[in-house]
C-alpha cells in the first residue's frame, strides 16, 4: 500500500507503488519491508527499500534505479504514467543487445562510465563476481582489437554542448598497442565505431534477467489491458487523461548525458533560487548521478580563492555556476571546467554578497549589502552588466525568490518587495510590505502564499495573486527572529532563534497556530530541506536533526547527528543529504537511514562552511568561510 494510501489519499500513482512492490518481490523473492503490520504500516511511509542490488549484485543498476523510483515515497517522484514504468524496464533490459552501426544509426550511443555496472571490487563491501561466459548460441559480435582495459575516466568524456549549454558524451579514442600487427588495424579513412554497450561481451541470461522479462510482459499486459478498459471511466472522473503526454522530465535511462539534459530542461523551466525551488524545499530532483554507492569516490576537483569569505549558496542553470563573496563580487565559473577554472566574469558591487542568487527567466537576480537587488542577463558570457537595480534602504541579505511571474526580496530596511519578473529596465516594486524587523531570510511561495520570516519574531503569510497594496493573510509570533521557511506536503516548516523548529498547516489562511514545535538546545539558523518524507535541519547545538514528514503532533526528532555549529541548510538530491558545518566538514548522508545515521562521506575545508551546497550533474558546489569556493566530482 503506498503512503499517500495509507494517510487516506489514494491516487492513480498509488497502483504503480503497489506494482513496484511486486516488482521488487518478483525479482529477490522477499518484499521490502518486513514486521507487524502496524510496522510495515510505518516502514511504507518513512523507510526507503532495501537496495536489490544487495540481494543480487548481478542486477543492473538502471533496473534497480527503476524500480526504486516506482517506489518513491512521494507520488510526484514516481513515473507519470505506469507504462512509463514498463518502458524504462524494457529499455533496461535492451541495454545489451546489438545496436546498429553508427554509420546508420539517428542517436549513436557512445559508452559513459555511468552507463555500465561498476566491476564489482569497486563497490565497498562488496565481493568480486565472476564474468559469465559468452552464451553459446549469442551471434559473435565484432569486437575492437586490443581494446584497452580500463575505460577512459568521466572527465575525458564529457564536453560542452553548445546546443544544450550541458554536457555531452564525446568518443573515446582507443588505443592500439605497439604489439599489434598493422595489418589488424582499420585504414584511417575508414569510420571507426565508438565503443558502444553491444560490443561488450555478451552475458548468458541470468534468472534474475529471466524474471525481469517475464515481468514486463506481465507488466505491458496489465497496462494494455487497463488503458483500454479504465480509460473512459478515468476520463469521466475528470482527474487524469491517460493519453495525455507524460510530464515526466528525467529519462528512464539514466547516463551521465540524459542526466545532465534532464537538469538542463527541468531548471529553464523552472529556475534555480536558494532552496532550488520556490517552495525552498533544497530537493533537487533532477541530479542522478551521484548516489549512494559511487559518493564514496566524490573528491576535490577545483577550487577558486575570492578576496573574503562565501556565505551564500551557488545557483546553477545554463552550464553557469554563480555565487557571491563578501569580497564584493558576483561570480560566475562555467559549470564544465574540471581543472584550475577561473571565472568566466565578475561584477564588484559597492559592498559584500551574502544574498544566494536566483535564476528564472533568463535573468539572474542578486541582493547586495549594498542595498541594491541585481538583476543580469543570463546568456552573457563575458564582462556582464545589471540590466537593471533597485536600491532599497538598507542592505539586502535576503535570497530573492521568483514564483508566478513575481520576484520577492526581504531587505535589513523592514519591507518584503515584490517585482514584475518579465520587468528588464528601470523596474520598480510593484509593492512592499513593512514588517517589525530587518528581513534576512529569502520567501517560499507554495499553493498560492509567500512565507516569510522576519526579525521582528514573525512569520508571515501573504496571497500570492496579491500585486497592490498587499496586507499579511496571518502572522505567528515565535519567541525569536523567524528564518527562512521550507514548504512540503502541505506542511511549512521554520525555524527561529527561540531554538525551535516550527510546523504550520499550509492550508490555513487565518489565526494560524503551529501544528508542532520540537525545541533544540541551539539557535536555528539553518533552512529546513524536505525530501522523500523527511525533514532535515541543522542547529547552532553542533547537530543535524532529521524529522518524519508526515508527524502531525508531538514530533520528535528520527536521529541527529552532532557535527559543529550548522548554519547551513542541508541540501538533497538522489537520496543524499549533503551539509555543512562550523567543523570545517561538508558532510554527505544517505537519505534512507532513519536511525543512528553516520556520515558516508565528509571533507575537510580550512575553515567553516556556512554556505549550502549545490549538486547538479554529478558535481557538488559549495563555498566557504576561508574565502574559496569549491567544486567536487566523481
Amino acid at each position: 500500500m503506498a503512503p499517500e494510501q495509507i494517510r487516506g489519499k489514494p491516487q492513480p500513482a498509488s497502483d504503480q507503488y503497489a506494482l513496484g512492490i511486486i516488482a521488487y518481490e518478483w525479482l529477490c523473492g522477499v518484499r521490502p519491508f518486513q514486521g507487524t503490520m502496524w510496522e510495515i504500516l510505518n516502514q511504507h511511509q518513512s523507510n526507503q527499500p532495501p537496495p536489490l542490488r544487495e540481494k543480487l549484485p548481478d542486477l543492473p543498476l538502471m533496473v534497480e534505479e527503476i524500480i526504486l523510483k516506482a517506489l518513491a515515497k512521494e507520488p510526484q517522484e514516481r513515473f507519470a504514467r505506469v507504462l512509463d514504468f514498463a518502458t524504462a524496464l524494457q529499455q533496461a533490459n535492451h541495454v545489451e543487445k546489438p545496436s546498429p552501426p553508427l554509420s546508420t544509426s539517428r542517436l549513436p550511443l557512445t559508452l559513459l562510465p555511468t552507463d555500465v555496472l561498476p566491476h564489482p571490487q569497486q563497490i565497498p563491501g562488496k565481493p568480486a563476481i565472476s564474468q559469465p561466459r559468452q552464451a553459446s548460441n549469442q551471434p559473435a559480435i565484432p569486437q575492437p582489437r586490443q581494446v584497452p582495459s580500463k575505460l577512459p575516466s568521466r572527465k575525458s568524456l564529457l564536453v560542452k554542448n553548445p546546443t544544450l549549454s550541458t554536457f555531452a558524451a564525446v568518443p573515446p579514442t582507443v588505443s592500439v598497442p605497439s604489439s599489434v600487427s598493422s595489418s589488424h588495424i582499420s585504414s584511417p579513412r575508414t569510420p571507426q565505431p565508438a565503443i558502444v554497450p553491444s560490443m561488450l561481451p555478451a552475458v548468458r541470461r541470468s534468472p534474475t534477467r529471466r524474471k525481469l522479462i517475464l515481468f514486463m510482459g506481465l507488466i505491458l499486459l496489465i497496462v494494455g489491458s487497463s488503458v483500454f478498459l479504465s480509460a473512459p471511466v478515468i476520463s469521466s472522473l475528470g482527474k487524469i487523461d491517460p493519453f495525455a503526454p507524460s510530464p515526466i522530465i528525467a529519462p528512464p535511462l539514466v547516463t551521465a548525458t540524459t542526466a545532465a539534459r534532464a537538469y538542463a530542461v527541468g531548471t529553464m523551466k523552472t529556475g534555480v533560487i536558494s532552496g532550488f525551488d520556490s517552495a525552498h524545499t533544497s530537493w533537487n530532483p533532477y541530479e542522478k548521478v551521484l548516489n549512494r554507492t559511487n559518493v564514496f569516490h566524490l573528491q576535490l576537483d577545483w577550487s577558486y580563492p575570492t578576496g573574503a569569505e562565501i556565505w551564500t549558496s551557488p545557483a546553477i542553470a545554463n552550464g553557469v555556476v554563480y555565487v557571491g563573496s563578501d569580497d564584493h563580487k558576483l561570480y560566475a565559473f562555467d559549470a564544465t571546467c574540471r581543472r584550475d577554472c577561473q571565472p568566466l566574469w565578475s561584477y564588484p558591487t559597492d559592498a559584500g554578497i551574502e544574498s544566494s542568487p536566483a535564476i528564472a527567466n533568463d535573468l539572474i537576480y542578486v541582493g547586495s549589502l549594498d542595498h541594491k537587488l541585481y538583476a543580469f542577463d543570463t546568456t552573457c558570457r563575458k564582462d556582464c552588466q545589471p540590466l537593471w537595480f533597485y536600491a532599497t534602504d538598507a542592505g539586502i541579505w535576503s535570497s530573492p525568490a521568483v514564483a508566478n511571474g513575481l520576484v520577492y526580496v526581504g531587505s535589513g530596511d523592514n519591507k518584503l518587495y515584490a517585482f514584475d519578473a518579465s520587468c528588464r529596465s528601470i523596474c520598480q516594486p510593484l509593492w512592499s510590505y513593512p514588517t517589525g524587523g530587518p528581513i534576512w531570510t529569502s520567501p517560499a511561495i507554495a499553493n498560492g502564499v509567500v512565507y516569510v520570516g522576519s526579525d521582528d519574531h514573525k512569520l508571515y503569510a501573504f496571497d500570492a495573486t496579491c500585486r497592490r497594496d498587499c496586507q499579511p493573510l496571518w502572522s505567528y509570533t515565535a519567541g525569536g527572529r523567524v528564518r527562512t521557511p521550507a514548504v512540503a506536503n502541505s506542511v511549512v516548516y521554520v525555524g527561529s532563534a527561540d531554538r525551535k523548529l516550527y510546523a504550520f498547516d499550509a492550508t490555513c489562511r487565518r489565526d494560524c497556530q503551529p501544528l508542532w514545535s520540537y525545541p533544540t538546545d541551539g539557535t536555528i539558523w539553518s533552512s529546513p530541506a524536505i525530501a522523500n518524507g523527511v525533514v532535515y535541519v541543522g542547529s547552532l547545538d553542533h547537530k543535524l536533526y532529521a524529522f518524519d514528514a508526515t508527524c502531525r503532533r508531538d514530533c520528535q526528532s528520527l536521529w541527529s547527528y552532532a557535527m559543529g555549529g550548522i548554519w547551513s541548510s542541508p541540501a538533497v538530491a538522489n537520496g543524499l543529504v549533503y551539509v555543512g558545518s562550523d567543523d570545517r566538514k561538508l558532510y554527505a548522508f544517505d537519505a534512507s537511514c532513519r536511525s543512528a545515521c553516520q556520515p558516508l562521506w565528509s571533507y575537510a575545508a580550512s575553515s567553516w562552511i556556512r554556505s549550502s551546497a549545490a549538486v547538479a550533474n554529478g558535481m557538488v558546489y559549495v563555498g566557504s568561510y576561508d574565502g574559496k569556493f569549491y567544486a567536487f566530482g566523481l
